[in-house]
């Protein structure tokens, strides 16, 4: 992968990427899941 028009020059150059991470929350949504009515 290149990467160009950096503010640092110095990282503006070709990169192998290794692993790529996803991460998110919306705490908005788990409420609208979440039910009162359990049974055990």
């Amino acid at each position: 992968m290149a990467l160009s028009d950096h503010p640092r020059d110095e990282w503006n150059d070709l990169w192998l990427l290794l692993e790529i991470v996803h991460e998110g929350k919306q705490p908005q949504v788990l409420g609208e899941n979440i039910t009162s009515d359990v049974s055990d």
